[in-house]
Formats: C-alpha cells, sequence, structure tokens
C-alpha cells in the first residue's frame, strides 16, 4: 500500500466530515477542497483496487465525502483534475448550484 501525506488542515477537515482519520482509510491518496460554489465540500481522490471500490469506470476514483458520490476515471490525473470541481460529477452539488 502507497503511503500518503496529509496536511494537518486536510486531517482535520476530513476527520470532521466523515469522522475517520484520512490515514485510516485504504486506498486514499489525496483530499481536496471544491472550488467555486461548493469550496467547502471535501472530495477523497481512492485507488479503487486498494480501497476495494467498483473499478469498472476506471481504476481511480473521486468520492464527494458529504454526499458518497463517486466518480471513475482511467488515470489518477484525470481523478485530481475532477477532484477540485464536484459540482461536475456529484449530482447534490450539482442541485445546490442551481
Amino acid at each position: 500500500m502507497a503511503t500518503t501525506k496529509f496536511s494537518a488542515r486536510q486531517i482535520r477537515a476530513y476527520h470532521d466530515v466523515t469522522g475517520y482519520w484520512p490515514q485510516e482509510i485504504a486506498g486514499l491518496r489525496r483530499v481536496v477542497s471544491g472550488r467555486g460554489v461548493n469550496r467547502y465540500d471535501l472530495v477523497g481522490v481512492y485507488d479503487g483496487n486498494e480501497s476495494d471500490l467498483d473499478t469498472f469506470g476506471g481504476r481511480w476514483q473521486t468520492v464527494c465525502e458529504h454526499h458518497a458520490s463517486i466518480c471513475s476515471h482511467q488515470t489518477l490525473d484525470l481523478a485530481n483534475q475532477f477532484a477540485a470541481v464536484p459540482e461536475e460529477w456529484c449530482e447534490p452539488c450539482q442541485a445546490r448550484q442551481r
């Protein structure tokens, strides 16, 4: 399992939202705050193989931690790009934007 470092701010924010410490979550690679309207929403970037998520659509997953919406991606780079804009793929975030 690959090790990932999180800032103290990311650790606190992730724990406040999910009740878990990010270091305890298998496959969690990155925690990102959204931009724009949903800038306070946290999005996790996961390795689907390590976190035992469905990888049919791609190995890498972005997960809106507030709404539990998941979007699959073929590459880590693509997952990182989508992580900053949950309103593009998370339906509850899209509804809030209207």
